[in-house]
């Protein structure tokens, strides 16, 4: 697998090649989001490990203090709190995204507030899975220096699945609650970078955001 980098400015997208696990992430960012392609989704248990996530690099000269945004499942929670324990971060908030599924929206009664029938069920141990976390973690720090700006931004969201592709998020809704909540991370508020994404989307670039996109060259 290689990595292909997109670095958006305002006149040009740059691409250049290099390896997500393990690589060196030189920049100084206040916010990383990451949607790692866990193993845990893919049928042959082909993908990203926990151990594979805590070879990124989160060192101070990257992020030293911003929040780092990480899609999971459930059966990740309690090792993916401990990776990020161990790398100096605490779990700070998170976001759920409500699946819905849309050969079933036909089912929600007209007035009703009850989308339940609508969800996508996936298969799970005890309970059938209906939703993924954004979870946020932060550096431990005596001085945090980060302008936060607290919003009226829901802690969930609904969107529809996409059956055939297991690395679908609700991107548009998490780019901007993170853009509102870190006001000076926006491109017209700097002359840099200042948002890291990995394992993003190819589809587009974003104002503001370094891309890293892993695919397959071959």
């Amino acid at each position: 697998m290689e990595t292909a980098a997109y670095k958006f400015d305002p006149k040009q997208v740059k691409q250049g090649s290099k390896k997500i696990v393990g690589c060196n992430l030189a920049q100084s960012v206040e916010a990383i989001l990451i949607n790692p392609p866990w193993a845990v989704r893919d049928p042959n248990g082909a993908g990203v490990t926990v151990d594979d996530f805590a070879r990124i690099p989160f060192d101070k000269s990257l992020i030293h203090d911003g929040i780092v945004f990480v899609w999971a499942e459930k059966v990740l929670i309690h090792p993916l709190m401990k990776a990020m324990a161990a790398k100096g971060f605490d779990y700070i908030e998170n976001v759920v995204w409500g699946f819905l599924d849309r050969d079933r929206v036909g089912m929600v009664e007209e007035k009703s507030i009850d989308v339940a029938p609508a969800f996508a069920r996936q298969d799970y141990v005890h309970l059938k899975k209906a939703h993924r976390t954004l979870f946020m973690f932060r550096r431990k720090l005596t001085k945090p220096l980060l302008n936060l700006r607290h919003q009226r931004t829901c802690d969930s969201c609904f969107d529809f699945v996409d059956p055939t592709n297991s690395q679908f998020t609700p991107s548009e809704y998490i780019y901007r609650l993170i853009e509102t909540l870190l006001p000076d991370s926006r491109l017209e508020s700097n002359n840099s970078l200042k948002l890291l994404e990995l394992w993003a989307d190819e589809s587009s670039a974003r104002p503001g955001w370094l891309k890293l996109v892993e695919k397959n060259l071959c």
